[in-house]
Protein backbone atom coordinates (compact mmCIF):
# COMPACT_ATOMS: atom_id res chain seq x y z
CA UNK A 1 0.00 0.00 0.00
CA UNK A 2 1.10 3.56 -0.64
CA UNK A 3 1.29 6.02 2.21
CA UNK A 4 -1.96 7.68 1.19
CA UNK A 5 -3.74 4.30 1.04
CA UNK A 6 -2.46 3.54 4.54
CA UNK A 7 -3.67 6.94 5.71
CA UNK A 8 -7.08 6.40 4.16
CA UNK A 9 -7.29 2.98 5.80
CA UNK A 10 -6.49 4.56 9.15
CA UNK A 11 -9.27 7.06 8.59
CA UNK A 12 -11.76 4.29 7.87
CA UNK A 13 -10.60 2.48 10.99
CA UNK A 14 -11.37 5.67 12.96
CA UNK A 15 -7.72 6.31 13.70
CA UNK A 16 -7.61 9.79 12.27
CA UNK A 17 -4.26 11.00 10.98
CA UNK A 18 -4.55 14.27 12.86
CA UNK A 19 -3.65 12.24 15.93
CA UNK A 20 -0.18 11.63 14.52
CA UNK A 21 2.26 14.07 16.14
CA UNK A 22 3.81 15.20 12.87
CA UNK A 23 0.59 15.15 10.86
CA UNK A 24 0.42 14.37 7.17
CA UNK A 25 3.14 16.87 6.24
CA UNK A 26 5.77 14.36 7.35
CA UNK A 27 5.12 12.12 4.33
CA UNK A 28 7.18 12.78 1.21
CA UNK A 29 5.25 10.46 -1.15
CA UNK A 30 1.92 12.23 -0.65
CA UNK A 31 1.00 14.93 -3.18
CA UNK A 32 0.12 18.47 -2.18
CA UNK A 33 -3.47 17.84 -3.29
CA UNK A 34 -3.69 14.69 -1.13
CA UNK A 35 -2.30 16.58 1.87
CA UNK A 36 -4.77 19.41 1.33
CA UNK A 37 -7.69 16.98 1.09
CA UNK A 38 -6.62 15.05 4.18
CA UNK A 39 -6.26 18.27 6.15
CA UNK A 40 -9.77 19.34 5.10
CA UNK A 41 -11.20 15.95 6.09
CA UNK A 42 -9.36 15.96 9.40
CA UNK A 43 -10.57 19.45 10.31
CA UNK A 44 -14.11 18.32 9.50
CA UNK A 45 -13.92 15.02 11.36
CA UNK A 46 -11.84 16.14 14.35
CA UNK A 47 -14.78 17.05 16.61
CA UNK A 48 -16.34 13.63 15.99
CA UNK A 49 -14.00 10.82 16.97
CA UNK A 50 -16.29 8.07 15.68
CA UNK A 51 -18.71 8.17 12.77
CA UNK A 52 -21.34 5.45 12.86
CA UNK A 53 -21.45 3.34 9.71
CA UNK A 54 -25.08 4.31 9.20
CA UNK A 55 -24.16 8.02 9.32
CA UNK A 56 -21.16 7.89 7.00
CA UNK A 57 -23.10 8.88 3.88
CA UNK A 58 -24.69 11.90 5.57
CA UNK A 59 -21.31 12.96 6.94
CA UNK A 60 -19.81 12.81 3.45
CA UNK A 61 -22.60 14.98 2.06
CA UNK A 62 -22.15 17.43 4.92
CA UNK A 63 -18.39 17.52 4.31
CA UNK A 64 -18.87 18.18 0.60
CA UNK A 65 -21.44 20.92 1.17
CA UNK A 66 -19.44 22.69 3.88
CA UNK A 67 -16.14 22.50 2.01
CA UNK A 68 -17.19 22.88 -1.63
CA UNK A 69 -15.04 26.01 -2.11
CA UNK A 70 -11.96 24.32 -0.63
CA UNK A 71 -12.58 21.12 -2.59
CA UNK A 72 -12.18 22.82 -5.97
CA UNK A 73 -9.63 20.84 -7.95
CA UNK A 74 -9.69 17.96 -5.46
CA UNK A 75 -12.24 15.74 -7.22
CA UNK A 76 -9.77 12.87 -7.63
CA UNK A 77 -8.83 12.98 -3.96
CA UNK A 78 -12.50 13.00 -2.96
CA UNK A 79 -13.17 10.07 -5.27
CA UNK A 80 -10.28 8.08 -3.76
CA UNK A 81 -11.55 8.83 -0.27
CA UNK A 82 -15.12 7.86 -1.13
CA UNK A 83 -13.89 4.69 -2.83
CA UNK A 84 -11.88 3.76 0.25
CA UNK A 85 -15.02 3.96 2.35
CA UNK A 86 -16.85 1.89 -0.28
CA UNK A 87 -14.09 -0.74 -0.28
CA UNK A 88 -14.44 -1.04 3.49
CA UNK A 89 -18.23 -1.29 3.13
CA UNK A 90 -18.90 2.03 4.86
CA UNK A 91 -20.69 3.37 1.75
CA UNK A 92 -22.80 1.62 -0.87
CA UNK A 93 -22.11 1.95 -4.58
CA UNK A 94 -25.16 4.21 -4.93
CA UNK A 95 -24.05 6.39 -2.02
CA UNK A 96 -20.57 6.67 -3.52
CA UNK A 97 -22.08 7.80 -6.82
CA UNK A 98 -24.43 10.22 -5.05
CA UNK A 99 -21.51 11.83 -3.20
CA UNK A 100 -19.63 12.42 -6.45
CA UNK A 101 -22.76 13.73 -8.16
CA UNK A 102 -23.30 16.16 -5.27
CA UNK A 103 -19.72 17.38 -5.62
CA UNK A 104 -20.10 17.83 -9.39
CA UNK A 105 -23.45 19.61 -9.03
CA UNK A 106 -22.12 22.04 -6.43
CA UNK A 107 -18.94 22.73 -8.40
CA UNK A 108 -21.03 23.52 -11.50
CA UNK A 109 -23.22 25.87 -9.45
CA UNK A 110 -20.10 27.66 -8.20
CA UNK A 111 -18.78 28.19 -11.71
CA UNK A 112 -22.20 29.14 -13.12
CA UNK A 113 -22.36 26.19 -15.54
CA UNK A 114 -25.75 24.66 -16.17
Amino acid sequence: LTTIQNIMYCITAHRFIWLLPQGISQFSDVTVAEKKFCNLWNRFSRPVTVIADTDTYNKFLEFIRLNIDNLKGLRLQLLKHVMTFWEHKRLSRDQMLACMMEYDKLQKQKTGDK
